[in-house]
């Protein structure tokens, strides 16, 4: 206490007991009690204030320089646990370790133990600053960060999602001799945004613990979802299983989680069943990523009839359930069944979100219930939502459909008045709806409207303008827009030339559909039924029937190419029956994809990872 004292760390009431010296000395974590006077000599003043710009620094955000010390604070902050504690003025380092070492030993001060429990609990309160500052402040105390602490300090920072930050202190630990725990290195997985990394650290932590666990697997089959890496995903399932580590809800939840980002959602109803016959309960979570997986399929009946599912198993849906469900109906134009869902989430007294209002808004859109969206846009405001540019542009898109294309210009202005920043998809929906309601002069003044807004026009905006074009005979226009297109080297795509094509056509121009054709097949595109029956038209027109004839022909040879996948489509319908598959469990596109053994892929991931071990053990020793 003397000594402390001779520094002027410690109250003025000589009564005061000592408490949480480490709080006193580094002056971070808890504050003293109230009413006590603090006295700090020069030489402590300096001190704190090093010490909170190592705090600042650790934070990982840019310092900003004090107004008292005139210093600036580090924007940088790199900690090597093998650095020894700096002394303070006017102490040796021996007795400054002694005097630690006593107050330590009289339970004043933290262990390596406490501060790894409180480091750890930093993490769990998402607080990764304090985190990092809690091991410069451990060396100040005369303690050199051990494992479980730097550990613990990891994981802190891979729970926040700073990835490269978690990454790097990985590294340094390594070369430190520290020995990180597997957990710590699978959080680290984990946090990775780079699926490739993710990937090559599980096999770098494979090659290092030898057989993975059932959370490393996880860990590596959640990096494949997030860079819809199926396969690879598919392939880590069958491995877990195949090294004898039984998939449990989480696994099963991850793996269709991945089949629901790549659209998959004939996969994930067959793991669903597979979960369900090896007497795993769905949760929440696995139902959610199904019925999303439905969405992205356009299967809204299967969504429903996995909605009604939940109950079965006592299961009680929530917004995002109904979320899904809802934009299922609304793409697929079943608005009807969308306003009951949309009902039914109400009774239960689940408060609708944002984007529940707006896939209401565009199931009502696909069902043209132009009135009906714009009533829920204004339902908003009675619920204190507010609508964002996606509500706008769901709402221009629903009166572009049924041709109220005033309306459309209505909304506009309600963009703008909510101070709103409108998106191309904002500008493609207003060119439609004019498009719809034949005001092809207003489509192009949108069209030129967006390089003024900092807006660069899409295919889909010069394909929507071309179309506005066509639909009021403006043929020049048409081709004049196709050829700006291609001077911004933007690639036309079919529809773009179905809408030229047209035009030509309905002005007679059967020359101009000749070089349009030959432009398609220059680019590789295939022309569709429509492109076919403008140009054999116009060729009819002009009594170009050499042309027409030839024409017909390649539609007839397109024509047997689909009826020879209809026939196919059949065959597999055929085999699912025989193996006593679901309906739509086997796709013609991924028909191939079935027959690769996801062992052989899982080796082949093996040899990436060798050479993914070398090049971290490179970057590690540099």
């Amino acid at each position: 206490r003397s000594q402390l004292e001779a520094l002027g760390l410690l109250p003025t009431h000589a009564a005061m007991p000592l408490t949480a010296p480490s709080s006193v000395i580094c002056n971070i974590c808890p504050p003293p009690l109230a009413g006590a006077q603090w006295h700090r000599s020069s030489a402590s003043s300096s001190h704190v204030k090093r010490v909170q710009r190592v705090a600042v620094a650790a934070s990982g955000e840019p310092g900003e320089p004090e107004a008292s010390s005139g210093k600036k604070a580090s924007g940088s902050f790199k900690w090597d646990p093998s650095a020894k504690p700096r002394t303070r003025q006017g102490r040796q380092p021996k007795q400054l370790s002694m005097l630690y070492d006593t107050l330590r030993a009289a339970g004043h001060l933290d262990t390596n133990d406490s501060w790894a429990n409180t480091i750890s609990q930093y993490g769990k309160e998402s607080k990764w600053q304090r985190a990092l500052a809690a091991l410069p402040q451990m060396a100040q105390e005369g303690l050199t960060p051990d494992s479980a602490a730097y550990g613990a300090a990891i994981r802190a920072v891979a729970w926040a999602k700073r990835w490269r930050r978690a990454l790097s202190m990985m590294v340094t630990a390594r070369q430190s001799v520290l020995d990180v725990d597997e957990v710590t290195e699978q959080s680290v997985v984990s946090a990775c945004k780079n699926w490739q990394l993710s990937l090559g650290l599980f096999y770098d932590l494979r090659r290092r613990h030898g057989q993975s666990s059932i959370h490393a697997f996880i860990a590596a089959m959640t990096a494949s979802a997030k860079g819809k890496q199926l396969r690879r995903a598919l392939a880590l399932f069958e491995q877990m299983q195949y090294e004898g580590v039984a998939p449990n809800a989480v696994a099963y939840n991850c793996i269709i989680d991945a089949c629901e980002k790549a659209k998959d959602w004939k996969r994930a109803i067959g793991l669903l069943k597979k979960m369900q016959s090896f007497k795993i309960a769905p949760s929440l979570i696995s139902f959610n990523s199904v019925i999303s997986a439905c969405v992205k399929g356009r299967q809204w009946p299967t969504a429903m009839a996995f909605l009604g599912e939940m109950e079965e198993h006592q299961i009680d849906p929530d917004v995002i359930s109904y979320n899904s469900a809802i934009s299922a109906c609304g793409k697929s134009g079943q608005w009807q069944q969308a306003a009951v869902l949309f009902n039914d989430m109400q009774q239960r007294t689940i408060i609708p979100q944002i984007i529940t209002y707006n896939a209401m808004i565009t199931a009502c859109g696909t069902g043209k219930q132009w009135a009906r969206a714009l009533e829920i846009v204004g339902e908003m405001k009675w619920f204190d939502v507010s609508p964002d540019v996606i509500t706008y542009n769901a709402a221009i898109s629903a009166c572009g459909n049924t041709k109220q294309w005033e309306w459309a210009l209505c909304l506009q202005e309600a963009i703008r008045s909510n101070s709103l920043a409108p998106d191309v998809i904002t500008y493609n929906a207003l060119m439609f709806a004019c498009a719809q309601g034949r005001e092809w002069q207003r489509a192009l003044s949108f069209l030129a409207e967006m390089p003024a807004a900092s807006i660069s026009p899409s295919i889909i905006s010069y394909s929507t303008a071309i179309s506005a074009c066509t639909k009021s005979e403006e043929w020049n226009m048409a081709l004049g827009l196709l050829g700006e297109m291609c001077s911004r080297q933007l690639e036309p795509n079919e529809i773009t030339f179905v809408s030229a094509i047209h035009a030509c056509e309905m002005a007679n121009q059967w020359e101009k559909v000749l070089v349009l054709l030959d432009q398609m097949a220059e680019l590789g595109l295939e022309p569709d039924r429509r492109a076919y029956n403008s140009a054999i038209m116009a060729f009819e027109q002009d009594k170009r029937w050499d042309l027409a004839l030839e024409l017909e022909a390649d539609r007839f040879d397109m024509q047997l190419d689909d009826d020879l996948d209809l026939d196919g489509e059949e065959a597999l319908r055929v085999l699912e029956d025989a193996h006593g598959l679901p309906v739509g469990t086997i796709d013609s596109d991924d028909f191939e994809e079935l027959m690769v053994d996801e062992l052989e892929l899982f080796a082949a991931m093996e040899i990436e990872a060798a050479v993914f071990h070398s090049l971290f053990s490179c970057t590690s020793k540099a």
